[in-house]
């Protein structure tokens, strides 16, 4: 899927809209092929599309209510930090609200890497 945007606020932005529907193939266009999630220590979690499909179908299968609010953006060149809330997270100790931060790095249209700090 082709995505008009070239702002990379604007692309991070769509793909919360996408995440927010739970909606795993929209979501999972926003990536390149090769994009990495990286944990907030640096370390490489998840590579690839493929993987990346996996990741966002476990969150959507396992969170019926899901739905991030994102207070805070942020755009230095090709980077977009964003504030993540979601109040009903579901974890194997219950549900409870929870904050990420967020950094993406777009490249050609699609985000390469993303990683979480939480």
């Amino acid at each position: 899927m082709a995505h008009a945007s070239t702002n990379p606020v604007r692309l991070v932005l769509d793909m919360v809209e996408a995440y927010n529907a739970r909606d795993v193939d929209s979501t999972a266009s926003y990536f390149a092929d090769d994009a990495v999630f990286v944990n907030a220590e640096g370390a490489v979690t998840t590579t690839g599309i493929a993987a990346i499909r996996d990741v966002f179908d476990e969150v959507f299968s396992t969170n019926p209510r899901l739905h991030a609010e994102i207070p805070t953006t942020i755009r230095v060149g090709d980077w977009v930090m964003i504030h993540s809330i979601v109040e009903d997270w579901v974890h194997r100790d219950g549900t409870s609200r929870m904050e990420w931060v967020e950094l993406y790095h777009v490249a050609h249209d699609k985000i390469d890497r993303m990683q979480l700090f939480s």
